[in-house]
């Protein structure tokens, strides 16, 4: 049994950019290194979404509400405002999350001992947001660049979960022999379908 999760926005395209007019405002956490962002082209638009989900939970009615993104983001070397986008593409973003992280979070009510497969994770919190039990196993994957950015600004590891990353291209399908499965799997794929198909016809 499995399902996928697919969904794609044209506010999540490599060439969005983001107004610092309109992005999040948060407390430095008394970071005194932050992560340098080594990112280019489609792996860098991680970034967009990472800002909507904070400018989104600093609004009064939040669509979202990541309690994470904030921090996230301010671990990070990266100036916002680098980037242009408005505050209704911004609350596009936050509402597709949602949507995903409530597919996602029904199927795990249903189908507890569920592997969850999160492709194109970027630094994405859905494994925090999420409610999920100890009988589920989660594996955030995305290419190696992305997922050594986010060993330096989020948890690696979840106590008392079987939480796990894995750094490879997902086009290369010699990475599903890697995951051994026992039972259901959902696959998340928010942003990723729409790369994939275009760089697959190039």
């Amino acid at each position: 049994m499995s399902q996928t999760s697919m969904a794609t926005h044209a506010t999540d395209g490599p060439n969005t950019t983001i107004d610092a007019s309109v992005s999040p405002s948060g407390e430095q956490h008394g970071l005194t290194k932050k992560a340098k962002v080594d990112l280019n082209g489609v792996t860098k638009t991680l970034l967009i979404t990472l800002i909507a989900r904070a400018y989104d939970f600093s609004v009064p009615r939040p669509i979202l509400g990541d309690p994470y993104a904030q921090d996230i983001l301010d671990r990070l070397d990266f100036h916002v405002g680098k980037m242009t986008m408005t505050p209704f593409q911004m609350a596009c973003i936050a509402l597709r999350t949602s949507r995903f992280d409530r597919w996602t979070s029904s199927f795990l009510q249903h189908n507890p001992n569920t592997t969850v497969l999160h492709l194109a994770c970027g630094l994405d919190s859905r494994m925090d947001r999420i409610k999920w039990g100890e009988n589920t196993r989660w594996v955030d994957i995305d290419l190696p660049e992305v997922i050594a950015l986010r060993r330096k600004v989020q948890p690696t590891s979840l106590p008392g979960r079987d939480y796990s990353l894995l750094g490879i291209d997902v086009l290369n399908k010699a990475w599903m022999h890697e995951i051994s499965t026992d039972g259901p799997v959902h696959v998340v794929m928010e942003g990723l379908l729409c790369y994939a198909i275009c760089q697959k016809m190039m």
